[in-house]
């Protein structure tokens, strides 16, 4: 379990409310309806069957943890409920490659913001 011990920075005020960030498709493609050509039939099929992308979030991981934090009842979580928490309230890292999980160690081990409390 962790909980921060002190801001540095990150105090309540520079805090956003928790949001999800809206899906935001692609520009349509230069040869929109006024030219007719909508390309070939393969290329539409691989479009409609491409996952939604989600935009990174802008905050830091030591942000994205203190958002975590400050959200639990106790101030304390457990790593997994970081990662459930950030997957919840930013959709980007539902699809995300599995590394983003080892930065959220990273920065609960060497950021001295947070410290590892007993059970």
């Amino acid at each position: 379990m962790l909980h921060p011990t002190q801001q540095h920075g990150v105090t309540h005020r520079t805090l956003l409310p928790m949001q999800q960030y809206p899906y935001h498709p692609y520009p349509p493609p230069p040869y929109g309806a006024s030219s007719g050509y909508e390309g070939f039939p393969h290329q539409r099929y691989q479009q409609q069957q491409q996952p939604k992308v989600f935009p990174k979030p802008v905050y830091s991981y030591s942000c994205l943890i203190a958002m975590s934090l400050r959200n639990s009842k106790s101030g304390c979580l457990p790593v997994a409920d970081i990662y459930s928490f950030m997957m919840e309230n930013f959709p980007y890292f539902k699809t995300a490659p599995d590394g983003w999980k080892n930065s959220v160690r990273h920065n609960l081990s060497l950021n001295k913001c947070f410290e590892k409390v007993g059970v």
